[in-house]
């Protein structure tokens, strides 16, 4: 899967590293820090989303879309809670990714269609435009 969000990216983003690791992503960020990170579930959610808040503490500019297999309401509500700025249903990152990364660098939250339809992940700082996507 890491190849080929890697490829989406590519389309419009310079990847300046991959990481399939907690260690090997702190690495990179002190070698090349970037405005755009896009984590796995697995990776953001360890822990309580300890990652995701470590890293914006860290570097408070930085922009975090998650990347989930699951449709899980709840597991959105926590990384956007964290501070991430997106979550995307891997099923959808084809369609939804590139989206999702445009949303988070322009300081918006974006969730993708098969969860916010629901309405539940839906964020209160949300503009009126942005919770009309879905």
């Amino acid at each position: 899967m890491l190849r080929s969000l890697k490829q989406l990216l590519e389309t419009e983003y310079e990847v300046v590293a991959m990481a399939d690791n907690v260690i090997s992503l702190l690495d990179a960020l002190e070698v090349q820090p970037t405005p755009l990170v896009v984590l796995s579930a697995s990776m953001a959610l360890r822990e309580t989303a300890s990652l995701p808040r470590h890293l914006l503490r860290r570097y408070p500019a930085l922009r975090i879309v998650v990347v989930d297999t699951e449709t899980d309401p709840v597991c959105a509500r926590v990384v956007l809670d964290a501070g991430c700025a997106a979550y995307v249903v891997a099923a959808t990152a084809p369609d939804d990714l590139l989206h999702a990364a445009r949303e988070a660098m322009q300081g918006r939250t974006y969730v993708s269609s098969s969860i916010s339809s629901s309405g539940s992940t839906r964020d209160e700082r949300e503009s009126p435009s942005q919770s009309d996507r879905s």
